[in-house]
């Protein structure tokens, strides 16, 4: 007779009466993903009102980005493309792939789950996909951040009761803190991928520390391989999320003490972050980008000088001495993380990490000593050094990447140890650490429900934060880009005299709009092009072909026109255009050179 998969989950000090049984665990954790789909549904009312719409700013063009990567990778096939992805969208006027402006800061692990979505829509990728994933993707970490908080408190021998009422408050911290609350709707790339396989490596390492079973053990470690995988094929973020799980492993001996030992288990820890930069390794290859990429390395950790200005092509100097001088006077402390997290949001970090600092000690004088360490305080001690030491190690090494004025998302990493640290797991570790057995399950539910009541006035009281972030979207250009996609295909070339479809509104046209001042910019701009393309001009309000642009004539020679609302399309032949062009050449009246003061 098979016994049920309840008898054969066991976990280690998580036995405390017959309120702590396996079936009490397993009854805990299904309470815990109904309030994370309750809890969701009204975070998600919420922001109903901004779904689908695209901001015209930095967190827009993440989304609207992600999406059109993942869009040229369906229309252009994405092996054909190496799963490259390229600012300009396929047209006649950017005849090679290096035109079109190759982008490899990242590795594509990001866009890989919004480009299989969209194999599954007849409409293909789309922003409302992306920003689904996006939400998906808080819901699975506010429930991940819950198991982590469950099952430590369970290392700590705490009943099923104070478990359930402490794993709520990373739920509710991680839905409605600004930060996490505006990103995972509003805005998609890899430092918003980036969280999901974080939480869920760090959980996957609590769950093997507390598990008995030998070979669920085994099917854990190679889950931390694919996740492994998945992180560095994701975001710089990761390395430091390996290199801190890897240097606890050696310290705790888990690697072997063996130098053979030791070096098969390091070689198998590591093959999957291999595999990973070998994969992007054959990307930068392809597009000739191992310059281009150092280049960028240089100027986001700031050892180029630059501070915060625009990337330098070559750095005249390089200041070394950026990489190990710590400060916390920079844009990121200073803006990002009150923007974020409200003005205890610092404090509660830097203290979190000063604690984290003592505990660590302390388990250097307890290792001197030999003598042992309580499994819950070690599992604690654990989940805090995972979520501080590699958020900070990235910071300081990309401080310039961390703080640029346009990277509030950087910020976000800083919700996995907000919303499980200071209200949850290190009160309760000092309550399993000093209150006797016999009041330990009082004090600690009354703990518990007081830290859950603080983490929800918390988030209340940054109702006006959140509002603040939303209310600041520009204009949205959406229509105006659908516009330009509906009625143009690969031969046309669009230009405007005044208004351009931005780069992170493309995605809905799929199409580029070159922004000119008169008619010899429009022939620079395709007097290259041996195929038969079409002069699109493109305007919004009322068209103002004339002086000092001198357009109209150009403009009244269309063949076909198009007009919705105040945008308007005019589409003229090569061949009549070229036939004018030649034609104010040989007239008294050549064109009119380039005005660098035109408006």
């Amino acid at each position: 007779m098979k016994r049920p998969i309840s008898a054969k989950l066991k976990f280690n000090n998580m036995t405390t009466g017959n309120s702590n049984t396996t079936r009490g665990t397993l009854y805990g954790i299904l309470f815990l993903a109904v309030c994370t789909i309750m809890l969701f549904s009204l975070s998600l009312y919420q922001r109903s009102q901004w779904f689908g719409t695209t901001s015209n700013d930095m967190t827009g063009a993440l989304t609207t980005g992600s999406t059109l990567m993942a869009k040229q990778w369906q229309q252009e096939g994405p092996w054909h493309r190496w799963f490259i992805f390229y600012w300009e969208p396929a047209s006649i006027e950017f005849p090679t792939l290096e035109s079109r402006t190759p982008y490899v800061s990242y590795p594509p692990g990001a866009i890989l789950p919004i480009y299989f979505l969209g194999k599954f829509s007849p409409n293909g990728p789309t922003c409302e996909m992306t920003m689904s994933y996006n939400l998906a993707n808080q819901c699975c970490i506010a429930f991940v951040l819950a198991l982590i908080v469950f099952f430590v408190l369970g290392a700590m021998a705490f009943p099923t009761s104070v478990r359930c009422v402490a794993s709520l408050t990373p739920i509710v911290l991680y839905f409605w803190m600004p930060s996490p609350f505006y990103e995972h709707l509003m805005g998609y790339f890899s430092d918003q991928a980036i969280i999901l396989p974080y939480a869920l490596l760090v959980f996957l390492e609590v769950f093997r520390d507390t598990t008995q079973h030998e070979r669920i053990k085994k099917w854990i470690v190679v889950i931390q391989g694919v996740v492994l995988f998945w992180g560095i094929f994701t975001d710089w973020l990761f390395p430091f999320v390996a290199m801190a799980l890897y240097l606890m492993r050696v310290v705790r001996g888990q690697m072997g003490t063996r130098p053979l030992l030791f070096l098969k288990r390091s070689v198998l820890f590591w093959l999957p972050a291999a595999l990973a930069l070998g994969l992007y390794s054959l990307q930068l290859y392809k597009v000739h980008a191992f310059t281009k990429l150092a280049l960028r390395f240089i100027h986001r950790t700031g050892v180029d000088g630059g501070g915060l200005n625009a990337l330098r092509p070559v750095p005249k100097h390089v200041y070394f001495n950026q990489l190990w001088t710590f400060t916390l006077d920079t844009f990121f402390w200073q803006r990002f993380v009150p923007y974020a997290y409200g003005f205890l949001g610092k404090v509660l970090i830097l203290a979190s990490a000063a604690i984290l600092i003592v505990l660590l000690f302390y388990l250097l004088v307890k290792r001197v000593r030999r003598s042992p360490v309580s499994p819950g305080v070690g599992a604690s001690i654990m989940v805090m050094y995972l979520f501080l030491v590699p958020c900070f190690a990235h910071y300081h090494i990309f401080k310039n990447h961390s703080s640029f004025l346009f990277h509030f998302f950087a910020v976000l990493k800083m919700a996995l140890n907000m919303a499980v640290i200071p209200f949850a797991l290190l009160p309760l570790m000092l309550v399993a650490w000093w209150v006797p057995g016999v009041w330990k399950k009082r004090v600690g539910l009354a703990l518990a429900l007081v830290l859950l009541a603080s983490a929800s006035m918390y988030v209340w009281s940054l109702g006006n934060v959140r509002t603040t972030l939303f209310s600041d979207l520009k204009m949205d250009r959406k229509a105006m880009a659908e516009f330009v996609g509906r009625h143009t295909n690969y031969n046309d070339v669009v230009f405007s005299v005044d208004e351009i479809v931005q780069r992170h509104f493309v995605v809905y046209s799929m199409k580029k709009v070159h922004r000119v001042k008169n008619i010899v910019e429009i022939y620079d701009m395709v007097k290259n092009i041996p195929g038969p393309y079409i002069i699109n001009l493109f305007s919004k309000g009322p068209e103002e072909w004339g002086p000092p642009y001198n357009l109209w004539d150009l403009a009244n020679m269309a063949y076909e026109q198009y007009h919705e609302g105040d945008v308007h399309l005019r589409k003229i032949r090569k061949e009549d255009f070229l036939t004018y062009y030649q034609h104010l050449l040989d007239t008294s009246n050549p064109p009119i050179t380039v005005q660098e003061n035109t408006p």
